[in-house]
């Protein structure tokens, strides 16, 4: 299975990685993540679009995700406690279950995003003008 079928400077074919983990590593090598199931280790560098990808179910905690592309996405269940979402792109991603406590979502593009049974805190940033009334979301305390 492919993320995406085009390739070019800022778009590469990449493998689905389901229940990812974020690997710790220097801020230069970018974000790193690493597949449960069989292993595998991917680097993620600014600017590579996460388009389409697939980290259902991810270990994302306090990952720096800030102004990628993750327009539709597939973060159905993952953990992204803490996350630093500023400016991203979520345009039609599925958040559905996801865990969203303390993570900061400013300037981030949600329309179109599923957020269904999404969990948040009272430390959850979310972009200006953003109305949660219309969303299915769960709000949690600690």
């Amino acid at each position: 299975m492919w993320w995406s079928t085009q390739v070019d400077s800022n778009r590469l074919p990449m493998p689905a990685m389901k229940s990812a983990s974020v690997v710790p590593a220097p801020a230069s090598e970018g974000i790193v993540l690493k597949d449960k199931g069989n292993g595998r280790v991917l680097k993620i560098h600014r600017g590579y679009t996460l388009e389409r990808a697939d980290l259902s179910r991810g270990r994302l905690r306090y990952v720096d995700l800030r102004g990628h592309n993750l327009h539709l996405a597939n973060l159905n269940g993952a953990n992204l406690w803490g996350a630093d979402l500023r400016e991203t792109d979520l345009r039609g991603a599925d958040l559905r279950g996801a865990n969203l406590r303390r993570v900061n979502l400013e300037g981030a593009k949600l329309a179109g995003a599923n957020l269904t049974g999404a969990m948040y805190d009272s430390q959850t940033v979310w972009p200006e003008g953003f109305d949660l009334t219309w969303e299915a979301v769960e709000l949690v305390d600690d």
